[in-house]
């Protein structure tokens, strides 16, 4: 039932071709992984945010801040621990080269780097794209997110 389960999973995460052949264990290591990256990165952007709100408080409250920029710090680091990890085994993953590349652009402000990686996803993405007709096989996608996906392209293209 386990192997069941997680072959199910492969085909419809859009964690990348790497995973097809990758044994459950490995499969669990990398959802928990990546929930952990996710995790961080969201408590990394809710710190930044709230920072920015102390900030600009009234009466700004130095512990506070003082506290907020130790959380932004420690997810951020933990964020970025756990995509590298991902990318270690999973380098052709377009999930984790799109949300590792969310997380430099929104936590560290490095337009570049990101820019890179979702480069990389998007040439990962269209390679898979042609090489199976269009359709991405354990991708998950579905032709309502595809046309979401190439819209996304497009936007980033023009900018």
């Amino acid at each position: 039932a386990i192997y069941v389960k997680s072959k199910d999973w492969e085909q419809q995460t859009a964690a990348g071709g790497d995973l097809r052949s990758a044994n459950v264990m490995s499969v669990f290591t990398f959802k928990r992984h990546f929930s952990m990256a996710q995790k961080n990165h969201e408590a990394a952007k809710t710190a930044l945010r709230d920072f920015c709100e102390a900030l600009l408080a009234a009466q700004p409250d130095q512990g506070r801040i003082i506290d907020l920029t130790a959380a932004i710090v420690d997810s951020e680091a933990k964020a970025r621990q756990y995509y590298e990890l991902l990318l270690e085994s999973h380098s052709n993953s377009v999930q984790v080269l799109r949300a590792y590349g969310s997380l430099l652009r929104d936590i560290y402000h490095d337009e570049d780097a990101a820019k890179v990686l979702l480069s990389r996803a998007d040439l990962i993405e269209d390679d898979q794209s042609a090489t199976e007709g269009g359709s991405i096989v354990g991708g998950g996608s579905l032709p309502t997110q595809k046309s979401a996906e190439q819209k996304r392209k497009e936007a980033r293209r023009k900018k």
